[in-house]
């Protein structure tokens, strides 16, 4: 999963629990998660784009009773965004 899903999840009305072996999303705002559309998914993650790196700091920092594998963190704070490219869907 990567960090532009997460942030979508959690803009459609999804929380990160703490599972047994990992984090969960489960919904927490029915009508927000149903009312989600891949306009506004697109729209959101323009702005977060502009938004660069901090973006994504929230993610970084967890509440407290979830835990986070180092790594994980370390490999998001380490993310090379220069490598990804830029996807034009086929019509």
């Amino acid at each position: 999963m990567t960090a532009q899903e997460i942030l979508g999840l959690l803009h459609f009305g999804y929380a990160m629990k703490q599972g047994p072996a990992s984090l969960w999303f489960t919904c927490t705002d029915a009508a927000k998660a149903n009312a989600a559309t891949a306009e506004e998914y697109s729209s959101y993650m323009k702005d977060q784009e502009a938004m660069g790196p901090d973006s994504i700091r929230s993610l970084l920092v967890v509440d407290s009773a979830l835990t986070v594998d180092p790594a994980m963190k370390k490999q998001i704070e380490g993310f090379d965004r220069s490598k990804l490219r830029h996807v034009t869907p086929r019509h």
